[in-house]
Formats: C-alpha cells, structure tokens, sequence
C-alpha cells in the first residue's frame, strides 16, 4: 500500500511539473458581439417591429393588427 502512495504521488507531482515547464498559451477568439437591437426596432412606433411589419407608414395612434397594418 506504501508503494502505490508513493508511486501515486510521484506521478502526481510529475503531471504538474511537467503542465508550467510547457508555457502553454491559448489563443482566445473574441466573443461576438450581439446587435440585437436593429432586431426589434419600431420605426413608425406602432409596437410591430420592422421585420414583421407589412405597413410600415402607420400614423401614430392608428389601431392595427399583429402585421402592422390598421385594422378593417
């Protein structure tokens, strides 16, 4: 059981020895940047966004469906 002690440590002590005498250095690529904003923008404020807007000229205040458009 000694014997297995020692040689579990000394393998141990050999892993990380080893890992800071390599230098290892990783090249990071840079975390994207997410433009979700021009997503959901809302250029005539009628709270249908431009992606799924069918009418976009709505005048304020105008009652409208889930496309955008005024109600009929």
């Amino acid at each position: 059981m000694k014997n297995i002690t020692i040689i579990a440590l000394s393998l141990v002590v050999a892993a990380c020895s080893s890992s800071s005498e390599r230098g290892d250095e990783y090249d990071y690529i840079d975390t994207p940047i997410a433009d979700q904003w021009a997503d959901h923008q809302d250029d005539d404020s009628d709270g249908v966004i431009n992606q799924r807007d069918l009418c976009p000229g709505t005048p304020l205040g105008a009652e409208i469906d889930n496309d955008g458009c005024g109600s009929y």
